[in-house]
């Protein structure tokens, strides 16, 4: 992430499930505030958070233009 923005707070919400029930999907949710002015990346990696990074997982890139 651009050094122009700052997490404030992240959450992870399970989707209802059986109890004990394991690989559930959720959402997960960050709360981000600008702190300097143009063009601003987030970038992310997709993959279970159990998996290790291997160099072969999607990747994506969000460009913010802070104004």
């Amino acid at each position: 992430m651009s050094e122009g923005l700052s997490i404030l707070s992240e959450d992870y919400i399970q989707d209802e499930a059986p109890e004990g029930k394991v690989g559930v999907p959720g959402t997960y949710s960050w709360r981000i505030q600008a702190v300097d002015k143009g063009s601003q990346k987030i970038n992310g990696i997709y993959k279970q958070s159990w998996e290790n990074t291997t160099g072969t997982e999607e990747n994506f890139t969000l460009t913010v233009e802070v104004r």
